[in-house]
């Protein structure tokens, strides 16, 4: 009997994502456009996604990470021009 259970690379970084942002399924199924339950059902093996369901994930992962790296350039980028100001300024708060 063929086993069911499946670690796609597709799988293995929604996992992660769901590990580390803390969302819920319901906020990630919301996001892709697909059932909470399914979401469940792929990350612990009891359903295989489709290549088109594996598409979805893809761009959600990197939707979310294009995001979070505009983010995070913008946060770094208003960091360092406070670090200037706080040089060129002593007493800066």
């Amino acid at each position: 009997m063929a086993e069911k259970k499946t670690n796609t690379n597709e799988l293995e970084q929604l996992r992660q994502f769901k590990k580390k942002s803390r969302w819920s399924y319901e906020k990630i199924g919301e996001r892709m456009g697909i059932h909470p339950q399914t979401i469940v059902f792929w990350i612990i093996g009891k359903h295989i996604p489709s290549e088109m369901a594996k598409e979805k994930i893809r761009r959600f992962l990197h939707e979310y990470f294009t995001e979070t790296e505009l983010k995070d350039k913008k946060e770094n980028i208003e960091f360092e021009s406070t670090l200037k100001d706080a040089e060129f300024h002593p007493g800066y708060p």
